[in-house]
């Protein structure tokens, strides 16, 4: 396996919440230390201990999961991700960064929406940043009308697009 490949952890739809037992907390706490979220060295067990709770948080927080301290599919998806496909999301990242940069215009306003802030800019220097609201919550019944929509494939079924949308406004701001 190359450098930028590492072996899957294996995916279960079982929760795993502190106290369990299983051989894949072996994998997962020595893929928490290689990506910085536990000293090296720690010592490696089959069991959920305290040990695991705090770094599966921040990990969790870090990737926009809910950081509950519990390990489902969601969790494991997010620590099978390679190498190889973070490169490919920072290339991706920097190439859209690139595309929405704004030198022709000396203010405006940037809302990174995964970050959930705002950012105003002013020559280049960023003037200040607040926390936004922004999107909304999956509806109650989300995954079962996407069931629906699967087995039917009608438009009516579909649950609303849950994309980051992207657009660029140029605004005249005075402080």
């Amino acid at each position: 396996m190359n450098k930028l490949e590492w072996e899957r952890i294996p995916v279960t739809e079982r929760k795993f919440k502190p106290g369990d037992v299983s051989p894949i907390f072996s994998k997962i706490t020595e893929r928490l230390e290689v990506l910085g979220y536990l000293n090296k060295g720690t010592f490696v067990t089959n069991k959920f201990d305290s040990v695991l709770i705090n770094p599966v948080k921040l990990f969790q927080k870090a990737n926009g999961l809910i950081d509950d301290g519990t390990i489902g599919k969601p969790t494991i998806d997010k620590l099978n991700t390679t190498p190889a496909e973070y490169i490919e999301k920072i290339k991706l990242s920097m190439e859209r960064s690139r595309w929405s940069t704004y030198t022709d215009s000396a203010r405006y306003i940037m809302v990174n929406i995964p970050d959930f802030y705002l950012h105003v800019i002013e020559n280049g220097q960023e003037k200040f940043n607040i926390r936004v609201c922004t999107g909304r919550k999956k509806p109650a019944n989300y995954e079962e009308r996407m069931k629906v929509y699967r087995k039917t494939h009608n438009w009516r079924n579909r649950p609303d697009d849950w994309e980051t949308p992207r657009f660029g406004v140029r605004l005249r701001i005075w402080f």
